[in-house]
């Protein structure tokens, strides 16, 4: 009864949220990348159709595009692509968030709501942006891929091909020690076809970046000039323990108790601050509000808070050795950007942590953290929907 009871408020807030988000979904303007790239390259999509646009205005995947722009036919039939052009590819985002909230609150996995509701994630709920689709697509190959491995394997070929750091997912598969070939195996094969996906990612594209999207300024100005980010693989793991924080289970006791392995925790995460401190140069939000707090000491500011965060390893058990391969292998997908963005380093963290809370074992549910968590992530995303500028 006491379940049903807590499914039924996590129901209602799903319910809630969703309505919120369809309402900035249809009444705001292009934000972001959409007014940036994403509409030029709906209206091309749309062109084409039913043929693939294999050179994209900019840098989404033409399959995401082909889905879209199959909705603004249906739209163009009814006589309402005019008004519902940029709704249509936000709508397919939120109803791909609906889907991923309401299953795993279906199975009990009442933690998942920590990724799915990060202010990030709901902003790009109401976005014409292929994240959503892309984290959605990888939920259904986990579940194939327990099901049936031949259509599993399949179905991955298409899972990374939204997003394509994504891809680096399949580091949750990383054998375990001691090592058998069997799990080896699995994990090599798993490998090469989400290596195929990112290639057959590219074929459609034209090359790594379309070209189009090469002749851009965006892309003469940074990628041209740029060096890769290796920031990424230090605060894709950090970020991640904004999750952990509220997921974990490991009580203070507990950390105390396992001093070895909290002590390993603590001594990696400073390590990791003092090499992003002189490597990285992270833009948006979390340097300009490190700037207003900080001033000019704004590059301790943000480094010191991403250690803070990051220290919410400390609150998992030794559970997580999926969840750090499938992080790091999502960060070094991203290497290759020469720019440090939060919200990208956030993106990689959501589908390794989603899995991440679907492999671990029913513990106790800290219901009263994780609904106020939920709340507080709703406030900020609709302060940045109203005022923010992604």
């Amino acid at each position: 009864m006491i379940e049903k009871k807590q499914s039924f408020v996590y129901y209602g807030l799903i319910a809630v949220t969703f309505f919120l988000l369809l309402y900035f979904s249809i009444t705001l303007q292009a934000r972001g990348d959409e007014s940036a790239g994403y509409l030029t390259s709906f209206f091309q999509a749309y062109s084409k159709w039913p043929a693939l646009d294999t050179s994209p205005a900019w840098a989404i995947s033409s399959f995401y595009l082909w889905i879209v722009a199959g909705l603004q036919a249906i739209l163009a039939n009814l006589g309402l692509l005019g008004q519902f052009l940029l709704p249509s590819g936000r709508i397919v985002a939120l109803i791909c968030w609906l889907i991923l909230a309401y299953i795993h609150v279906k199975n009990g996995k009442h933690k998942a709501l920590a990724i799915l509701f990060n202010p990030y994630v709901l902003i790009y709920a109401s976005r014409a942006h292929p994240l959503l689709p892309g984290i959605l697509l990888f939920y259904i190959f986990w579940v194939l891929i327990n099901r049936n491995k031949q259509i599993g394997l399949l179905f991955l070929l298409f899972a990374v091909n939204f997003q394509v750091f994504i891809g680096g997912a399949i580091g949750l598969f990383m054998p375990k020690f001691p090592l058998i070939k069997k799990e080896i195996t699995r994990a090599v094969v798993l490998g090469l076809v989400a290596i195929c996906g990112v290639l057959i990612t590219w074929l459609t594209w034209g090359g790594v970046y379309p070209e189009q999207f090469v002749n851009h300024y965006f892309f003469q100005h940074t990628h041209v000039n740029g060096k890769p980010s290796f920031g990424y693989l230090f605060t894709v793991l950090m970020l991640a323990g904004t999750t952990l924080w509220i997921a974990g289970n490991r009580t203070l006791e507990e950390i105390k108790a396992q001093k070895k392995y909290s002590l390993a925790v603590i001594i990696a995460t400073v390590c990791g601050a003092i090499v992003l401190y002189f490597i990285a140069d992270i833009v948006a939000i979390a340097r300009e509000g490190s700037q207003v707090i900080f001033g000019k000491y704004y590059q301790l500011g943000w480094v010191v808070a991403y250690a803070v965060v990051g220290l919410g390893w400390l609150r998992v058990h030794r559970d997580h050795y999926q969840l750090f391969f499938g992080l790091l292998g999502s960060a070094v997908l991203l290497v290759t950007l020469p720019y440090l963005y939060e919200r990208i380093s956030i993106f990689a963290t959501v589908v390794p942590c989603l899995i991440w809370c679907g492999l671990v074992k029913k513990e106790e549910q800290h219901n009263y953290l994780l609904l106020t968590v939920c709340c507080l992530f709703i406030l900020s995303s609709i302060v940045y929907q109203i005022y923010g500028s992604l």
